[in-house]
């Protein structure tokens, strides 16, 4: 795994190899989908969710990118304008079932679907990757 510098936005696009940053790891897979996942419980500030972002950008080639951001561990996520399509990994059936009503009412400015299961999150990602 890679460890980047803080303030580093130099990575290799597409990269199928996990970076660490600002207490994530990202990766983009073989289709183009974008991961971005928790290490730690933590809480996101300003500064690391833009240190973040850039990371993500970097994986993803500069463009918007098809992402799954695994986010159970944090108490606030709050998304760039970077993601075509977003999905979000919870750890309940009865969070996502809420957090899709939710998203329902919200109509977030890009598509937005909560999943307890990765593999569906990736199957419905892939549309838009």
């Amino acid at each position: 795994m890679l460890d980047a510098e803080s303030t580093a936005v130099d990575v290799p696009s597409m990269s199928a190899e996990p970076i660490r940053v600002a207490g994530h790891e990202v990766w983009a897979d073989e289709d183009g989908v974008v991961y971005v996942r928790t290490q730690t419980p933590h809480e996101l500030d300003l500064e690391s969710a833009q240190v973040l972002a850039a990371h993500v950008k970097g994986v993803a080639g500069r463009r918007k990118a098809a992402l799954v951001c695994d986010s159970s561990a944090l108490a606030h996520v709050r998304h760039a304008n970077l993601a075509c399509a977003n999905a979000v990994l919870v750890e309940s059936p009865l969070k996502c079932a809420i957090g899709n009503f939710l998203i329902g009412v919200h109509q977030p400015a890009v598509p937005t679907r909560m999943f307890t299961r990765e593999e569906d999150a990736r199957a419905w990602l892939k549309q838009f990757a």
